[in-house]
């Protein structure tokens, strides 16, 4: 970057300009920046045939020169958007005291743009010739330079005649499709001419290069490009999938997508695509938020729902439990009634033997007793009385014991059948 004052020697700054190889030369006055000379102007002032030597540096230079800040200046956009808006080839780039730091130009641009990357990301049929003039082979190669002449092309492509059936019923070939066998360059006419060959009589077959090197319009430009590269050449046909012509992309064709004013608008392309692809993240960002927040709601609706089945589980268990203490309360209850029953049956049994023998015992009470009166008629009593009352006595003693201890036996007896048939009852 060359700077210099207004009162600077025009002659010297030429000078400086050549040795450094530089396109321009900035004009400071107090560290400002008050104006700019290119090449351009230069070439300006000779073909007007001035005298550059005698002028002073005001004379030439454009004062109303465009800048950009060091803020915006690490966006590449902005610095291509410039040189398009306004159609220049340098741009100065100011610190915040509006001093220079460095001037942006074209090549600086391309270097930054890393062209193997933006050839990547476009596709050969962006940018392919469509329109080809074609020959066949029997057309000399005169015939061919009148051909490029009017067309105001650098090559003919040479073709065989168009087929007029298919190759394969898969894959028919149209009519109008035309195959590629080979090329003939400017280049080629031009060594041809320096040997002094008849061009007149030589066909296109004989001179054109062969066999071909194609490329398909879905490959990227970078392919093309190390094609050319590695096999030197400046050109590269187009084919299909039939192998049919279908364009032709030349080095030019390339060099133009690595232009950065040319790249204008495929940089509001991928603008749009990046925003494109940013407002995708942030609608992925936020899918995967409702989807954390929805698996966060199953997670809780899980974990609520298994400590309900081990409460359900742990009630499962208790009313097994009950149920198993209610059968075996069955079973005992079952077992009681058979007991109770058997009981009742042996307690009904003895209260009647109990009922009997008190029948029995009161009957032989009583018929003691008749007996007694029936002898004390008689008076039989009178003359026994010392030696028989006693055993009289005795046996009603005795009866009336059995009576009464029988009755003191029934008594509870009683008691006992009827708490089992209450019991029985509450069951």
């Amino acid at each position: 970057m060359l700077m210099v004052q207004m009162d600077a020697n025009l002659g010297d700054i030429l000078q400086q300009m050549s040795l450094h190889r530089s396109s321009c030369v900035l004009v400071v006055e107090n560290q400002q920046l008050v104006g700019i000379l290119t090449e351009r102007d230069v070439v300006r002032a000779v073909a007007k045939k001035l005298a550059i030597e005698t002028l002073p540096i005001s004379a030439l230079m454009s004062r109303q020169v465009i800048t950009l800040a060091e803020s915006e200046a690490d966006n590449l956009f902005a610095v291509i958007e410039q040189f398009r808006r306004y159609g220049i080839r340098h741009l100065p780039i100011l610190n915040a005291d509006h001093q220079v730091i460095e001037v942006a130009t074209l090549e600086s641009v391309r270097q930054k743009l890393q062209p193997s990357d933006l050839l990547r990301m476009r596709r050969v049929q962006e940018v392919m010739q469509t329109q080809v003039v074609c020959a066949d082979r029997a057309m000399s190669v005169e015939q061919l330079a009148q051909l490029m002449a009017t067309h105001s092309i650098s090559c003919v492509v040479i073709v065989d005649e168009p087929v007029t059936q298919s190759v394969s019923l898969l894959a028919p070939r149209s009519v109008s499709a035309k195959f590629p066998v080979g090329i003939v360059t400017e280049r080629d006419i031009v060594q041809s001419r320096s040997l002094h060959l008849n061009l007149a009589k030589i066909a296109a077959a004989e001179l054109m290069s062969a066999p071909l090197f194609p490329i398909r319009a879905s490959d990227t430009l970078w392919q093309a490009h190390q094609d050319m590269q590695s096999h030197h050449i400046r050109r590269l046909v187009v084919m299909g999938a039939d192998e049919e012509l279908v364009g032709i992309v030349t080095q030019t064709d390339i060099l133009k997508t690595l232009d950065p004013l040319e790249l204008s608008e495929v940089i509001q392309s991928l603008r749009r695509l990046v925003h494109q692809r940013d407002q995708e993240i942030e609608q992925g960002h936020r899918q995967r938020q409702q989807i954390e927040k929805a698996l966060a709601t199953m997670t809780a609706e899980t974990t609520a729902l298994q400590r309900e089945n081990a409460a359900l589980v742990q009630q499962n268990a208790k009313l097994e439990q009950k149920l198993r203490d209610v059968q075996m309360t069955e079973r005992t209850t079952t077992r009681c009634d058979i007991k109770d029953s058997s009981d009742r049956f042996r307690l009904r049994r003895l209260h009647r033997v109990i009922y009997e023998v008190q029948g029995s015992l009161s009957n032989i009470n009583m018929a003691m007793q008749m007996t007694e009166i029936m002898l004390r008629q008689f008076g039989v009593l009178r003359k026994l009385s010392a030696s028989i009352a006693p055993y009289f006595k005795v046996i009603q003693e005795e009866c009336q014991q059995s009576i009464q201890l029988l009755n003191e036996v029934d008594a509870p007896i009683d008691a006992t059948e009827r708490s089992l048939q209450d019991d029985s009852h509450l069951i």
